[in-house]
């Protein structure tokens, strides 16, 4: 699997901006896929926008579900 060098040269500079993140990295193997999470929350207000946010991501992933469910029924 690739490097994640440029991730956490990538994160740095977020940090050293202020910028607060929420970073999820795929890499696809060919056996195995592996997911990296990477988080800065300052508080409690920006967990919950950021909660708010993943409602929205999870909605959109259940779509792609039920999609992937009915055309498996055809």
């Amino acid at each position: 699997m690739a490097s994640l060098d440029d991730i956490y040269d990538m994160l740095q500079k977020l940090d050293d901006s202020g910028i607060e993140y929420l970073l999820i990295t795929v890499q696809k193997g060919k056996k195995n896929g592996k997911a990296d999470v990477f988080f800065s929350l300052k508080d409690d207000a920006s967990m919950r926008i950021l909660s708010t946010g993943l409602r929205e991501f999870n909605k959109e992933i259940d779509k792609i579900d039920k999609d992937k469910e009915e055309e498996d029924e055809k």
